[in-house]
């Protein structure tokens, strides 16, 4: 999960007035809070990796001291690490041989099971161990999840020569899953630390590896079996990813302390010099900044809904602490902000953990997060097994199109991580979704008339923006709750993804498996997946209704409502009001604009 940059625990840096500071709010704070709520942020509070000063300076080269390290070698490395477990997303070539070799009835429909369970495993371990593996650092993180990844191969190897499928399911299910997991989290949280100033670049191209995993993968394993056997298939594979992420892991490492790309903390603020004495900085991590100073930029305090300006203060003497304590409560009533004549301008980054986790914007983001992922989540995983049944094509035809889907998942990726750059999450959602609900339903018309070439097509366009989703959210994240808060907040979305993986998936497989065994379906029959679909695209509407309702703009966050406000929500380049006071509204950027300029002004 991703640290507060600036905020390192080397030894010497420690400013006992701003921790002081930061302890005094937060030990307030938890006073209030739900009992879930604080277990949460106990888990996921900020508790960076721990550094010495010898680390800190070994970390500046690769190679001993023969090579200086550099930002952007993370990328290539991250691509590769990701590609190798992004092996899963080829899994449904092996439901048929699995059941095969297992039950000796390729049919059984007991294979696709384990891609659910890895979900499950994989969204869990991204979910709870993120702060863990945040606190012992990415090299090591990558040394755990490998070894985890490969034991789950070997174990399915085992699984399937013994004819035991629950093997199968701890193997590639359990172990798999948590490995890939950790490897996936790592370069992830990893890449957002080095480039606060590509950050949907940065999202995009640390997850766009993991989507082209199936494009080697979707096709390499028929060769692999056909030479030496399902069972070894796994133990080749399984010491091929091994090998490949011990090699890379020993390249990723945190930034330094105070690290600042063009003058710039990681939330993009501009940090204000305030000694000519300073050290200049540079992309290697040289200090600009004192922690002090750092801090004094980046942690003041406050809530969701109130910003108290007694917030930004850098420190407290002792002989003020009790009258501190007291502002810092005040800043937590639901008027603080309405009372005080110095109102200073929120931010984004000034959001406490416990704030943003219990955000409306967080709850909407991470339900439309879920409906726009449990599409790909559950088709995946029985793409190669629909080909081959719904339309009569082979098992290399299969892989064939798995590969390509996985090329598809990794350009949206790519792709809309990119734009979001430049036009925006909120829109790039938006489209994604939109997209999904019209290529989605058009599939069903598709499946429904065996027309092979739209299924195939349209299933790419909408793996393309289920890819897109992966690529978007950490950098989402970001902007919406600061780099403080991003790793808690995109581990706790990542278990989006674990129960798309076992609700969806369990529930496809329910009810799939009861129209075959129970009510006289074929194998062969489009009817099972279209009953799934119905439901599938259900969901991808609800996920475009609710992702007009975040709020991405300071002022639509934090303006208080008027008297009798109802609603208030942006359409296109114009807010919806509706009030018991003023009735329906239709407000310009400029008209809320100036709304809240007053609100600022006013005493």
């Amino acid at each position: 999960m991703d640290e507060e940059i600036g905020e390192t625990h080397s030894a010497g840096n420690n400013n006992n007035d701003n921790n002081y500071n930061n302890n005094d709010i937060n030990n307030i704070k938890k006073e209030k809070m739900n009992p879930i709520i604080k277990i949460i942020v106990n888990h996921y509070k900020n508790k960076p990796q721990k550094k010495s000063e010898k680390q800190i300076e070994n970390e500046k080269y690769l190679f001993g001291k023969k090579v200086k390290f550099n930002r952007w070698i993370l990328f290539p490395v991250a691509l590769l690490s990701q590609f190798t477990v992004g092996s899963l997303y080829a899994w449904s070539i092996y439901n048929k041989p699995v059941d095969g070799a297992i039950y000796g009835d390729e049919n059984k429909g007991m294979a696709p099971y384990t891609f659910y369970v890895t979900f499950f495993f994989f969204g869990s371990t991204c979910s709870i161990l993120g702060p863990i593996l945040d606190r012992i650092g990415p090299m090591r993180s990558m040394y755990i999840g490998s070894t985890l990844f490969a034991a789950g191969h070997f174990l399915t190897a085992l699984g399937i020569y013994t004819k035991v499928i629950w093997l199968v399911y701890i193997g590639y299910g359990a172990l798999g899953g948590a490995g890939m997991g950790i490897c996936y989290i790592g370069p992830v949280s990893t890449l957002q630390k080095w480039f606060p100033d590509h950050r949907g670049l940065a999202a995009g191209l640390a997850v766009c590896g993991f989507g082209a995993g199936s494009i080697a993968f979707g096709s390499i394993p028929i060769k692999i079996i056909a030479r030496v056997g399902l069972a070894l298939n796994f133990v080749v594979l399984g010491s091929l990813f091994l090998g490949i992420l011990y090699l890379v892991s020993f390249v990723f490492r945190t930034p330094p302390p105070n690290f600042q790309v063009d003058g710039k903390d990681s939330d993009q603020n501009k940090i204000i010099e305030t000694s000519s004495s300073e050290d200049e900085f540079n992309c290697t991590g040289k200090n600009q900044l004192s922690t002090e100073n750092k801090n004094e930029e980046i942690t003041s305090p406050t809530t969701n809904e109130q910003i108290s300006a007694s917030s930004s203060s850098s420190s407290i003497s002792p002989s003020i602490k009790n009258q501190e304590q007291e502002q810092i409560e005040q800043s937590t009533s639901q008027d603080s902000i309405a009372n005080n004549k110095n109102k200073k301008e929120p931010k984004f980054s000034d959001y406490l953990l416990s704030d943003a986790i219990t955000s409306s914007e967080y709850t909407i983001i991470y339900l439309m997060f879920f409906c726009n992922i449990i599409f790909g989540v559950v088709a995946i995983g029985r793409l190669s097994d629909m080909c081959q049944n719904m339309y009569g094509k082979s098992k290399v035809v299969g892989a064939m199109v798995v590969s390509v889907n996985g090329a598809f998942n990794l350009f949206g990726r790519l792709i809309f991580g990119f734009i979001s750059d430049k036009i925006g999450r909120k829109k790039c959602y938006i489209a994604m979704l939109t997209i999904q609900c019209f290529s989605v339903g058009f599939l069903i018309k598709a499946m429904k008339d065996l027309n092979y070439e739209a299924f195939i097509a349209l299933i790419w366009i909408s793996t393309l923006c289920y890819g897109g989703s992966f690529g978007v959210i950490p950098a989402f994240l970001n902007d919406m709750f600061g780099s403080k808060n991003v790793g808690a907040t995109h581990g706790l979305i990542l278990s989006a993804w674990a129960l798309a993986g076992v609700g969806g998936g369990i529930t496809f497989s329910l009810i799939y498996n009861d129209l075959i065994n129970n009510h006289g379906y074929g194998h062969h029959s489009a009817y099972p997946y279209l009953v799934n679909y119905y439901w599938i695209v259900g969901f991808i509407c609800v996920g475009w209704v609710l992702v007009w309702f975040i709020r991405t703009t300071v002022p639509e966050v934090f303006l208080p409502p008027i008297k009798g406000q109802i609603l208030r929500v942006k359409l296109l380049n114009h807010f919806l009001r509706i009030s018991t006071s003023k009735g329906f509204e239709l407000l310009s950027n400029q008209q809320l604009k100036q709304e809240w300029n007053d609100y600022l002004n006013s005493n």
